[in-house]
């Protein structure tokens, strides 16, 4: 039998019960977060959970690695070596202490809006492609790791945050491959990558090159050439 379908105070009542369970202190969801989830549920922009459609925002990540693969054969594989492996952990840091920030005002009057979450998901792998150009697997396999986290704090741990409208997951998946296309065409070539990388260490280290970062782009930029 068909799981019967939730009503919308159902999926809120839901959620909030879940709220009070691990807020204790709390008797409901603060209004505001109520008020931003209620808005997603009534606008019927959110799939049910058991909805297969809820998931369409993967058909078009797959459209978009099957055209990146068809295109650039470099995409099909890994290129460890070009991962600057300190600069990508102190990136990853840095990225989730501002995301910890933002989601304390999510769902509120002075939140992020839908367009500068979009501007955000290009800006971050913008510029991951300098930190990791040219691994576009690594890529794909961390967006669809994000969206089953998103899909997992906001249908399993009920938090209402993460929740967004299967349009605005879709405009997710377009923004994070558009800004890691446009980042990697200006940094895997390696030339402008090491240029940047020599100009930090010359700023705060007193020095124009690295042990091996910058000697190492070089020698990946005269190498690649196109397939």
């Amino acid at each position: 039998m068909c799981e019967r379908r939730m009503t919308m105070w159902e999926r809120i009542t839901t959620c909030e019960s879940a709220y009070r369970e691990s807020n204790p202190l709390n008797e409901s969801f603060p209004e505001d977060d109520k008020r931003c989830f209620w808005q997603k549920i009534t606008e019927n922009a959110v799939s049910h959970p058991s909805n297969p459609l809820r998931y369409r925002y993967f058909v078009v990540l797959v459209i978009i690695i099957i055209v990146v693969l068809l295109t650039d054969k470099r995409a099909r594989h890994l290129h460890l070596e070009q991962i600057d492996f300190k600069g990508l952990v102190a990136y990853l840091i840095l990225v989730i202490i501002l995301f910890c920030v933002a989601m304390r005002f999510e769902g509120r009057d002075h939140g992020l809006s839908s367009n500068q979450w979009d501007l955000l998901h290009f800006t971050f792998y913008f510029f991951l492609a300098f930190f990791m150009p040219d691994n576009w697997p690594i890529v794909f396999t961390l967006q669809v790791a994000w969206e089953l986290f998103e899909d997992y704090m906001g249908y399993d741990r009920c938090d209402p945050r993460y929740i967004e409208t299967d349009q605005k997951k879709m405009f997710d998946i377009l923004a994070n491959n558009a800004g890691y296309f446009v980042g990697n065409k200006l940094f895997a070539n390696g030339v402008i990558r090491a240029k940047v990388i020599a100009s930090f260490n010359k700023l705060f280290y007193g020095t124009k090159d690295t042990k091996s970062k910058v000697a190492s782009s070089v020698r990946y930029a005269r190498r690649r050439t196109p397939l």
